[in-house]
């Protein structure tokens, strides 16, 4: 196996763990985890 093959190898494996650790975060943890909580947005100038 070539250094490059086992590079690949261990990289997909790392995408593999951290996907499954988002995955069941986001499951059972509650309240969800929600980015939009943080975004609000300007509400509009008054146009007379």
């Amino acid at each position: 196996m070539t250094r490059k093959e086992k590079f690949n190898k261990g990289a997909l494996k790392l995408v593999e763990q951290v996907a499954r650790v988002e995955v069941e975060r986001n499951m059972f943890w509650w309240p969800p985890v929600c980015m939009g909580i943080y975004h609000q947005p300007k509400r509009p100038k008054v146009k007379k």
